[in-house]
């Protein structure tokens, strides 16, 4: 298993999971918002940090294909 989109994975799987607020202060931080956060973070990190090629446009679209297909399906349900 490829650790290189690790916290995409996990946002994908923690998506349908909309009742966990993670905190109060920040009005419908879910873990998957926090998860797809981190992979930016740490793409950034490699990209500014070490100088490294990273093409973070995959994970994004991802992540934002799987949450319209969510918003979707909550619309037509």
């Amino acid at each position: 298993m490829s650790m290189a989109n690790l916290l995409v994975k996990l946002a994908l799987l923690t998506l349908l999971v909309q009742s966990f607020v993670v905190s109060n202060v920040i009005k419908g931080l879910v873990p998957s918002y926090v998860f797809i956060l981190l992979q930016l973070v740490k793409d950034s990190f490699a990209v500014f940090a070490r100088r490294l090629q990273v093409n973070v446009f995959p994970a994004v679209m991802i992540f934002l294909l799987g949450f319209v297909a969510y918003q979707l399906v909550g619309q037509i349900c």
